[in-house]
């Protein structure tokens, strides 16, 4: 309900409850006054008591900040936030006007809050097919539940189709002996025959192996929500193809077990990635203090765009929550700052696809790792039963790390220490930063187009983190080893 509303329909009743007993006492005789005094005062405690629990259920200014950002950065207008989409240059513009109207202010090393770098990613221009036929039936596979292609290394062919038949390989012992199998042009493997080396091992071992087939499929049983997870990570260069690749198909086990019996059947599919090179932009904010120390607080706002199948990957939890949560401490802090420090607030892009915001912002050298430390926030609020996460991955950082936890479970968060490297705080570190970041690693609707705000997100939670986050800047920042 709307805030201006409810207090509308309690003022009301207050004052309905009061005139109607003013009524009773003036025109009552004196025997029943007693009485009746009493109904006006157990209407007025009522009136009373119904008005102090609707102000308590009422959720705070922060809540109500967190949802209005959240709804606004997974929105449909923003399409899953890819680099380079419109999708993600309005999300950018969107966080300029953030900022700006918060009251930060646009540092001398970037240009309107922004700070362009350049990236190489897959596009994907139709959307990728897989098709079984057998001559009296046609199954249509669906992207995404059914299969993914896996275009993200080099030697994956990202762009082209194929067909024919194929052999289905569940051997541990035979996994690469293609003469054994008659060379076929299409594999399938059995996750339980791979497992023991995994994917990339079982990529490296088909790359060297004679009479290596064209097209690779694996099972995978690895999904979350009944979606597989979706990738967008960059190759290592920015080659569309190349000869001799491979198509690379993940397919989930019923995929798998309806290919598998039809042997005979014919199987298609189509992949229509190009690999585009992008500038993309970093957006940076900053309260300026007096000194020349103080702390970055970060979050990445890319994630993985539209699927072209009428959905697209909102990204609420991965990571409108980092973004969201990074804005409402700057909102509070800059009307109540430390004066002698310096903060920077910096939502990255391009994190999804490789570090590369941040790869490029700690390149720039603009700030002095050694009058700087880092929060980053990536995934905070996981509606699931899981730890805050805080990791660090360099031996400067350790101190700094133990005093962060020491702090968080000051504060009561239920925290787990984690040399984990996955996020913007990686680059940052390998540049001499003392980096921690936070993470609330819920993998139910991880990349997938299921992360939305209402089933991903607890926003009293992200509220949590907000008060941690902002009493540490304003309690701590004097100690920081």
């Amino acid at each position: 309900m709307n805030r201006k509303l409810k207090w509308a329909i309690i003022a009301f009743v207050a004052f309905f409850a009061i005139g109607g007993v003013t009524f009773l006492l003036d025109h009552k005789d004196d025997a029943s006054s007693e009485l009746e005094s009493q109904i006006a005062s157990e209407a007025l405690s009522t009136t009373a008591l119904e008005s102090t629990q609707a102000v308590e259920n009422l959720p705070s200014a922060t809540v109500l900040s967190l949802r209005e950002r959240m709804e606004q950065l997974t929105s449909v207008a923003f399409d899953g936030r890819y680099p380079g989409t419109e999708g993600g240059r309005l999300t950018e513009a969107y966080l300029v006007s953030e900022m700006r109207q918060i009251g930060l202010e646009s540092p001398s090393f970037a240009e309107n809050y922004l700070m362009d770098f350049e990236l190489i990613l897959p596009v994907h221009k139709h959307l990728s097919t897989l098709v079984l036929e057998t001559g009296e039936a046609k199954l249509v596979f669906e992207y995404g539940e059914d299969f993914v292609p896996f275009v993200t290394r080099d030697f994956a062919v990202a762009e082209g189709a194929f067909s024919g038949k194929v052999s289905v390989i569940d051997d541990p012992f035979k996994l690469v002996d293609f003469d054994y199998y008659g060379h076929p042009e299409i594999v399938l493997y059995k996750e339980s025959a791979f497992s023991g080396i995994g994917y990339e091992s079982l990529f490296a071992q088909i790359l060297e192996a004679p009479n290596r087939p064209k097209v690779i499929l694996y099972e995978s049983a690895q999904q979350n929500s009944g979606h597989f997870v979706l990738s967008p990570y960059s190759r290592r260069s920015g080659v569309n193809d190349n000869e001799g690749g491979l198509f690379i198909y993940k397919v989930s086990p019923e995929a798998f077990a309806m290919i598998a019996a039809n042997p005979k059947a014919q199987l298609s599919g189509t992949v229509d990635a190009v690999m585009e090179t992008i500038i993309a932009n970093n957006v940076v904010g900053m309260i300026d203090g007096s000194g020349d120390e103080g702390v970055i607080i970060t979050a990445h706002f890319d994630h993985l765009g539209n699927n072209l199948d009428g959905t697209y990957n909102p990204g609420a939890l991965d990571n409108a929550s980092g973004v969201a949560t990074m804005l409402a401490v700057a909102e509070q802090l800059v009307t109540n700052p430390n004066p002698e420090f310096d903060y920077y607030f910096i939502a990255f892009n391009g994190e999804e696809e490789g570090l590369f915001g941040s790869g490029a912002f700690a390149a720039e050298g603009v700030l002095s790792p050694a009058q700087f430390h880092m929060i980053n926030l990536d995934m905070v609020g996981a509606s699931g039963d899981v730890k805050l996460e805080i990791a660090s991955t360099s031996e400067q950082s350790l101190p700094y790390q133990d005093l962060v936890i020491a702090e968080a479970l000051e504060a009561g968060l239920d925290v787990i220490k984690t040399d984990k490297g996955s996020s913007d705080h990686v680059p940052m570190e390998a540049t001499g930063f003392k980096a921690v970041s936070l993470t609330e690693l819920d993998k139910r609707y991880y990349h997938t187009p299921k992360d939305v705000t209402d089933d991903a997100v607890n926003l009293e939670k992200m509220e949590k983190v907000v008060t941690f986050v902002l009493g540490f800047l304003l309690e701590r920042l004097s100690t920081l080893p």
